[in-house]
């Protein structure tokens, strides 16, 4: 399904429009269908359209005489409370602004970075919007991984108290989250460098004016960037310190629960000897009296219980 937008600068929202006119922002929130639609309004080739919305596609900034093509990757909340990054594909003509993601999940997930400010947003001022766009991205990133902190936080007093296979797979999908968010970062990253070139004089484009870039934002951009990409990787060493913190208190706890059950079964044991020993077909001391059975008995439980306070001394039956 295809929106068309505009910004109203007086009340500082983005505006919905029934009908396409030129000089809009055009959302495409289920892509795939909208295909065919997208190559009649921006001229773009269908294939470079249906390879720009793979779920793998990499970060890129793509300039033509006709078109620039951007890939950014973004962060979702899955419905099982897992985070994943999904392509938003920017193309920008002469004439249009328009941005593409697969589901409409995902697109939900994605514009409410335009509940940020936008007072200064200008939709006709194409390489502004898209600065807009990369850093509601970068925002958004911190955010998720802000969300992952907090989640991390409750998980390790879960894991000290009491290690679950649950706590485990939910740390493991929070690292997983990171690696994602890395990955997706490494790609923006590409594409802020080549804005920055664009920015420089670098590259000569009919669509993409130096002069028009918003340097400050741009910077503004970057320095959130670099924000998201340190904080993932702080917090990506602290889940792995964490997963091998859980796996070595995994395997003390085997041991200790081992030895625990080994001090258990040599106390079971010396009742046995004591019973063995007195229960031999041959000729033994206090055989068939009741005198013999109490004193076999009573020096069981006395050696059974000198052991038991040796060991429980030593901390070993805890």
């Amino acid at each position: 399904m295809l929106k068309f937008c505009s910004y109203d600068s007086e009340n500082h929202c983005i505006v919905d429009h029934n009908e396409y006119i030129d000089e809009l922002w055009i959302k495409s929130i289920n892509s795939i269908e909208d295909i065919d639609k997208l190559v009649e309004i921006t001229g773009i080739s269908k294939v470079i359209l249906k390879n720009s919305l793979d779920p793998e596609e990499q970060s890129r900034l793509t300039i033509r005489n006709e078109y620039v093509l951007a890939v950014i990757n973004a962060p979702i909340l899955k419905e099982n409370d897992a985070f994943d990054t999904i392509p938003v594909v920017i193309i920008i003509t002469d004439k249009h602004f328009v941005t593409m993601c697969r589901t409409e999940n995902d697109v939900t997930a994605i514009y409410k970075f335009f509940n940020y400010k936008l007072y200064d947003i200008n939709i006709e001022e194409k390489e502004h919007f898209l600065l807009h766009l990369l850093y509601s991205t970068s925002k958004s990133f911190v955010e998720n991984i802000n969300i992952i902190v907090k989640k991390l936080n409750l998980l390790e007093q879960e894991l000290f108290n009491a290690t679950k296979n649950e706590d485990v797979i939910k740390v493991m999908n929070l690292q997983k989250s990171m690696t994602l968010f890395t990955m997706a970062l490494y790609g923006n990253a590409n594409v802020i460098e080549k804005l920055k070139k664009i920015r420089d004089g670098h590259f000569q484009n009919n669509l993409f004016y130096a002069d028009k870039m918003d340097t400050e934002l741009l910077d503004d951009v970057n320095i959130e960037h670099k924000q998201a990409f340190e904080m993932v990787n702080t917090y990506s060493k602290i889940l792995t310190d964490m997963m091998q913190s859980v796996g070595s208190m995994i395997s003390n706890n085997q041991n200790k629960f081992m030895k625990f059950l080994s001090n258990i079964t040599l106390l079971l044991t010396i009742p046995m000897l004591f019973s063995s020993f007195w229960g031999m077909n041959v000729k033994i001391p206090w055989e068939g009296t009741l005198t013999g059975f109490i004193f076999i008995c009573g020096a069981s439980l006395l050696v059974t219980g000198t052991i038991f306070g040796v060991l429980w001394k030593k901390d070993l039956l805890r």
